[in-house]
């Protein structure tokens, strides 16, 4: 095999990877404008990609293109062997919302900033210590799990704050599941979100949380009433 299959190859292995991930943790459809940019970034300058990842995927289908059959500027995908339905446009839906427990902030927000270099969860002693570090190895003599640029959660330019949280959300589990660990070791000991939790209501930290994954444009929009904040601020006090 030359470098040039060699590199179309590589191209391919990485966005079958990014499919399969999405596949497994929300059985639907991954939008081929929302994971351009990272293989571009990873492949910058690549021939293969100058037309685009569907013209790529036509011509080395590592995966299976799917088309919204009433918006055609959707275009997804899907892993190899999926039975795609007759009505394409069930993958292209939200999964059924779900709530998320209030995770160790540091943690929550390791699965969805960009990640520049290797990254790890520590687990302290005792538990439930976590720390996050960033860094080419993990420290000596402590249990390190490694978050894979694949583990990140890729959200559609513009979807719903709620559809990027439970894309984080979906992305945490998958991870604990991969490792073997427990969720309860990930969950927020705090007081304030105990108490929030008994209540069944939505924290402000995952509100906030929420709100930093938007794209900046997506964060300009967004007007808030001074009364609605104070409101905010108090029920954290």
């Amino acid at each position: 095999m030359d470098d040039v299959d060699a590199n179309r190859e590589r191209i391919g292995t990485r966005i079958a990877e990014i499919i399969g991930a999405n596949w497994q943790t929300s059985q639907r459809a991954t939008l081929l404008s929302a994971i351009g940019s990272i293989v571009r970034k990873e492949f910058p300058n690549s021939e293969f990609l100058r037309n685009g990842l569907r013209a790529f995927l036509t011509s080395w289908p590592v995966v299976q293109v799917v088309l919204h059959p009433a918006i055609k500027e959707k275009v997804g995908a899907v892993p190899l062997g999926v039975q795609v339905p007759a009505d394409a446009s069930r993958l292209f839906e939200p999964p059924t919302p779900r709530r998320h427990p209030v995770f160790v902030r540091e943690f929550w927000r390791a699965f969805y900033e960009p990640l520049h270099t290797r990254r790890f969860v520590v687990l302290g002693t005792p538990e439930p210590i976590v720390q996050v570090i960033d860094g080419s190895e993990p420290p000596p003599d402590m249990a390190a799990y490694e978050i894979l640029q694949s583990d990140l959660a890729v959200a559609e330019p513009g979807a719903p704050v709620a559809e990027k949280a439970r894309l984080v959300g979906d992305r945490i589990r998958a991870w604990l599941s991969r490792h073997e660990l427990s969720e309860a070791q990930f969950i927020e000991r705090s007081a304030s979100s105990t108490k929030r939790e008994a209540r069944g209501s939505v924290s402000t930290d995952d509100l906030a949380e929420a709100l930093k994954a938007l794209e900046p444009a997506d964060q300009a929009r967004i007007f808030v009433p001074l009364d609605l904040v104070q409101k905010m601020l108090s029920a954290k006090s």
